[in-house]
């Protein structure tokens, strides 16, 4: 299974470099770092794979746009995988569908997969609902990590109610064997687990428990 570990406005470049000396040998890890660390990591750790956590939805290569990083840009530094639509994009920055479309697709243009990530905002919501102009809008090319608004974060996340939303958008894409399905919301070395036991499921979408490299050694592991 793949991990994928979302590190967010977290660490300094020399807990960043740490971290990557001790895991570097597994295959199925991918990083995705604070922007300024992609060149620098891809340089030393070149086995390792990198996501930007984020991308410009400008169609354009280059330009005067202050602060955005373009996927020609990003596909210079080695990253494979870029994040869209995480939960506190939309949260903070007003993200919403149409927007995270368009990054996905500036990904796929330089060879670049998109992490496109959705989910339900309150328990007991359909989470299909927040899927469907998401898979209408993007070709069968993508990788989508569901992550229900309400578990991220959230020590006290309800579990049993996370894995039948995960099944049901399994089952969503049970038709589309190249999408691949990632889990993101509270994963950490305890649930890592059960989420990997879950049929159909190929990777786990992982914040604030990758930052300990026990604890991402951990959910690698299990």
């Amino acid at each position: 299974m793949i991990i994928c570990a979302n590190w967010k406005m977290h660490l300094r470049l020399s807990e960043a470099l740490e971290i990557c000396k001790e895991i570097q040998h597994y295959g199925n890890l991918i990083i995705a770092p604070p922007m300024p660390f992609l060149s620098l990591l891809s340089s030393n750790y070149s086995q390792i794979k990198l996501a930007a956590q984020d991308i410009s939805a400008i169609e354009q290569d280059e330009g005067a746009y202050t602060g955005e990083v373009s996927g020609y840009i990003l596909s210079s530094t080695n990253v494979k995988y870029a994040i869209v639509g995480h939960y506190e994009r939309r949260k903070y920055f007003g993200e919403d569908d149409k927007l995270v479309i368009s990054k996905a697709k500036n990904c796929l243009r330089h060879e670049i997969t998109p992490i496109v990530c959705f989910g339900e905002k309150e328990v007991g919501q359909d989470p299909i609902a927040s899927l469907e102009n998401l898979a209408d809008g993007l070709p069968q090319s993508v990788y989508y990590a569901y992550e229900p608004y309400w578990a991220i974060g959230n020590k006290n996340t309800n579990i049993e109610q996370a894995y039948n939303n995960l099944k049901k958008v399994i089952k969503y894409f049970s038709h589309l064997p190249q999408i691949k399905v990632f889990y993101g919301g509270s994963v950490n070395g305890q649930n890592a687990k059960d989420f990997k036991n879950i049929t159909g499921l190929d990777g786990l979408l992982v914040g604030s428990a990758s930052l300990k490299i026990n604890e991402l050694i951990k959910i690698i592991e299990t």
